[in-house]
């Protein structure tokens, strides 16, 4: 499964789940082992972009190339992750 990091809105996308910053963060923070680094601050560390620009940004998950290709030819993606099917889970491997 590839997260997809965009900057800007996005409500719904066929084949995958969008979420909004807030959401993003507390199932960070839900599965954060250390609590003192369950802040803004701590998250953002896992990203390369700023704070301000996950702030401003949605996660979008899919594993459906084709939604995969059509949001990267639409949207401005500023990061990409590979991350774990489960997305109960919160793994995730960069594919930079």
């Amino acid at each position: 499964m590839i997260q997809l990091v965009i900057q800007g809105k996005l409500n719904k996308v066929s084949n995958g789940v969008v979420y909004t910053f807030e959401e993003e963060f507390n199932r960070y923070r839900r599965h954060c082992k250390k609590k003192c680094w369950a802040t803004p601050e701590g998250f953002s560390l896992m990203y390369d972009s700023t704070l301000a620009d996950l702030k401003k940004s949605v996660f979008v998950y899919t594993d459906n190339e084709d939604t995969y290709k059509h949001l990267i030819k639409f949207y401005k993606v500023i990061e990409q992750n590979k991350v774990s099917s489960d997305l109960n889970e919160y793994l995730y491997i960069s594919i930079r």
